[in-house]
C-alpha cells in the first residue's frame, strides 16, 4: 500500500509520513488507500491539457487574456465524454476587437461543446467579475463565472494573465473587513450564496427542460458539485489560522491547486482519515460511473419518475450520502471547525446540501417546552425569537438540525424556510408557535 512507500514513517499521532505529498495522494499514503479512477482521471485530464496548450499556443491574444476550461477540466477529472467547458478572460473593461475571439478558441479545442447556458464559450472581463460583486448588476452568470473562475480553472492559454487575475478576485474579497483568525466574510458569504445558486438553479433548468438530463444533472449535483462548494468552503473556514495580511497568499495557494487536493489535505490536517477515505471512496467511484459510456447514458435518459427503479441511480444516491457523510464527519466532529461552523450562513448552506433527505422525510414534528426550565438540554432546546422554547422529535432532517445546532433565532428562521422547501408529501407539524 501506498502508506508503506517511504519506509512505513510515521509522526506522533501515527499517520503515515510521506515527503513531498499533499491532497489525494497525501490522504492515500496516510490511510493505506489508493483512489484509482481519481488517479485515472487526472491523468487523462493532463493529457488532455498538454494537448489542449499546444493548440492554443499558436492562437493569437491580447497581452492581457487568458483561455482557461472549467468543469471537469478545472477539477481534473475528466472522464471519456466531458465537455470543453472554456471562456476566454481579459483584465480591464469590455473593449472590441479583444483577442482571442471565441471563435478562434472554439475551432481549436476539440471534444464536446460548452453547454447551452451562457455560462461558457464567452469573452469576459475582470472588471465584471470583481467590480459588481453584490450589486444589482451581478448576474448569476457574472457570479457563476467569478466562483467558477476561483474555484476550478485551469489556463491552457495566457498563464500569467490567470495567475493575476486570481490574485485580484480573492484580493478584492479580502479588502472588506477581515479579522486576524477569522473566516473572510466577504468570500465566505459570496461563496454560500452560490452554492445556493447552484441548487436553484438546478430546479429551474429542469423545468425549463421538462426534466431532460435530469439524472445525470441531479448526480452531479450531488457529487460534483458539492465536491466545488467543500473545495471551496474549507479554505475559507481554514483562515482561521492566519492574520489577516496572510490570508490572501494562502487563499491563491489553495485555490491554485485541484477542489478534491484542498478537500483531502483538510482531512488529513485534522486527522479525520475514516471520513476523509469515506467521502473519496465515495467521488471515487462516482468517478468510474461517469467514465462508463453505457452508464454515463443510462444516467442521462433517467427521468426523475423512474430513478426510484433504477439500481444504477440509487448507487449514485448512496455514493452521495457517503460523501456528504464523510464531509460532515469533518466540519462537526473536528473541534476547530466546528467552532467555525456556527455562523447560521454556514449552517444554512449546509441544510441545501441536502436537499433529497429534505425530500424524503417523513416526519418533522415540532414540541414546544416550558419557558425557561432550570435545567434546560442544549442538544435538543432553542429559542425562537420572542417565543416559546422547542423541540425537534424526527426521523431523517430532524436529526441533522440537532447535530448541525441551529441557535438561536436561526433555528425558527431554518425551520420555516425548510417547510418551504419539503415537498408536499411531507408532514410539518408546528405546536406552540405563532
Amino acid at each position: 500500500m501506498l502508506a508503506q512507500a517511504d519506509g512505513d514513517r510515521r509522526d506522533a499521532d501515527g499517520l503515515a509520513v510521506v515527503p513531498d505529498l499533499s491532497g489525494v495522494a497525501r490522504l492515500e499514503a496516510a490511510a493505506g488507500v489508493r483512489f484509482g479512477s481519481i488517479s485515472t482521471a487526472r491523468d487523462q485530464t493532463e493529457r488532455g491539457l498538454a494537448e489542449r496548450r499546444e493548440r492554443l499556443a499558436r492562437l493569437e491574444t491580447d497581452s492581457d487574456a487568458t483561455v482557461v476550461l472549467m468543469g471537469s477540466w478545472g477539477r481534473r477529472e475528466v472522464t471519456n465524454e466531458s465537455d470543453d467547458d472554456f471562456m476566454v478572460l481579459f483584465e480591464g473593461s469590455a473593449r472590441d476587437d479583444a483577442r482571442p475571439t471565441i471563435d478562434a478558441v472554439a475551432e481549436l479545442l476539440s471534444g464536446s461543446p460548452p453547454g447551452s447556458e451562457e455560462i461558457f464559450g464567452r469573452q469576459v472581463w475582470l472588471n465584471d467579475l470583481r467590480g459588481k460583486i453584490g450589486r444589482d448588476e451581478d448576474s448569476n452568470a457574472n457570479l457563476t463565472r467569478r466562483m467558477l473562475f476561483v474555484l476550478e480553472s485551469v489556463p491552457v492559454c495566457g498563464d500569467a494573465t490567470h495567475a493575476r487575475a486570481l490574485i485580484g478576485l480573492l484580493t478584492g474579497y479580502l479588502d472588506a473587513n477581515v479579522k486576524d483568525y477569522r473566516p473572510p466574510r466577504f468570500l465566505l458569504n459570496d461563496l454560500i450564496r452560490y452554492w445556493r445558486t447552484i441548487a436553484v438553479d438546478f430546479e429551474s433548468k429542469m423545468r425549463e427542460r421538462k426534466g431532460e438530463g435530469w439524472g445525470l444533472r441531479n448526480a452531479k449535483l450531488r457529487l460534483s458539485r458539492k465536491s466545488l462548494f467543500a473545495g471551496g468552503l474549507l479554505p475559507v473556514l481554514e483562515c482561521y489560522r492566519y492574520v489577516s495580511d496572510e490570508m490572501a497568499g494562502y487563499l491563491v495557494d489553495r485555490m491554485s491547486v485541484r477542489p478534491l487536493d484542498r478537500i483531502a489535505d483538510v482531512f488529513v490536517d485534522h486527522r479525520a482519515l475514516d471520513a476523509g477515505v469515506r467521502s473519496l471512496s465515495a467521488y471515487d467511484e462516482f468517478l468510474a460511473i461517469l467514465d462508463d459510456g453505457d452508464k454515463r447514458r443510462q444516467l442521462t435518459e433517467l427521468s426523475v419518475d423512474a430513478a426510484a427503479e433504477s439500481p444504477l441511480f440509487t448507487r449514485v444516491a448512496e455514493l452521495g450520502r457517503e460523501f456528504e457523510g464523510g464531509l460532515l464527519a469533518l466540519l462537526f466532529d473536528d473541534p476547530e471547525l466546528r467552532r467555525r461552523m456556527r455562523g447560521r450562513k454556514v449552517q444554512h448552506a449546509l441544510s441545501y446540501m441536502n436537499l433529497a433527505a429534505l425530500r424524503k422525510c417523513l416526519w418533522l414534528r415540532i414540541e414546544s417546552l416550558p419557558p425557561d426550565p432550570a435545567t434546560p438540554d442544549p442538544a435538543t432546546t432553542r429559542r425562537a425569537p420572542g417565543r416559546n422554547r422547542f423541540r425537534v422529535v424526527s426521523d431523517g432532517f430532524g436529526i441533522m438540525l440537532r447535530r448541525v445546532d441551529f441557535g438561536g433565532a436561526a433555528s425558527y428562521l431554518t425551520l420555516r424556510a425548510i417547510s418551504d422547501v419539503i415537498s408536499s408529501d411531507c408532514e410539518l407539524e408546528l405546536r406552540g408557535l405563532r
